[in-house]
């Protein structure tokens, strides 16, 4: 009896992990737990890696190439404390896929942040996002006559309170309070395009149901199959 007792307070220290009950249930339902804990978490660094990328393209636009900021400090941290904050905490709670016991156990090397969850995040969904933001952001000038070529290190002398007179290469004349609403509106698209394409990407803008089942489809598969090679 000392021996097995021995033994087994012995078997205790070396494992990683002792089970005391003996119902095979509750092993399967804590699999299933982890498993949903993993996939959920994985949702939610996608979610705020991906619209982090629309957020530096805004702010990069006036570093880079000298165009009006597109968008101001307070957009973005209404985006970050308002607009995102509540749906990235809603994704931890997000109920299981149905299949998510078929799945083969991931490898112990797995990581939680892998290239193909970054080159989702940051290149297919945020590069979308942007790039919709950023016609929406155009369209506001291009409705003026202000054309790229207008807009390249404009932001040195212009889009400010009395800045310069703006005059475009199509003979418009803008004023600094013209330049300031024109400039308004321009953020003001990017921000709703930001709100639109972000809500669209995880199906929570109110489609009808089958645009909204085909969506989410859509969604599931290219997830599904971004985070199986990772």
């Amino acid at each position: 009896m000392g021996n097995i007792i021995s033994g087994s307070a012995f078997a205790k220290e070396a494992a990683d992990m002792v089970y005391t009950e003996s119902d095979v249930k509750h092993i399967v339902k804590s699999i299933e737990e982890g498993r949903l804990l993993y996939a959920n978490l994985k949702k939610t660094i996608a979610y705020t890696l991906a619209h982090m990328v629309p957020e530096l393209c805004a702010i990069m636009l006036a570093f880079a190439i000298g165009f009006p900021i597109g968008l101001s400090s307070l957009q973005v941290l209404s985006i970050d404390l308002i607009t995102e904050l509540p749906p990235s905490i809603a994704l931890t709670y997000e109920a299981g896929e149905k299949d998510i016991m078929c799945r083969p156990p991931r490898k112990a090397t797995a990581r939680l942040v892998s290239k193909a969850l970054l080159v989702y995040s940051y290149i297919f969904v945020g590069g979308i996002i942007s790039v919709g933001c950023f016609v929406s952001y155009l369209f506001v000038f291009w409705f003026y006559e202000i054309t790229c070529r207008d807009l390249f290190h404009s932001n040195i002398n212009h889009w400010r309170p009395n800045a310069e007179i703006l005059q475009t290469s199509t003979g418009k004349h803008y004023t600094a309070e013209m330049q300031m609403t024109i400039h308004g509106q321009a953020k003001a698209a990017w921000h709703i395009t930001y709100f639109i394409f972000g809500s669209v990407q995880h199906g929570e803008f109110p489609f009808s149901n089958m645009e909204r089942k085909i969506l989410q489809l859509f969604l599931h598969y290219l997830l599904k199959f971004a985070f199986s090679i990772s």
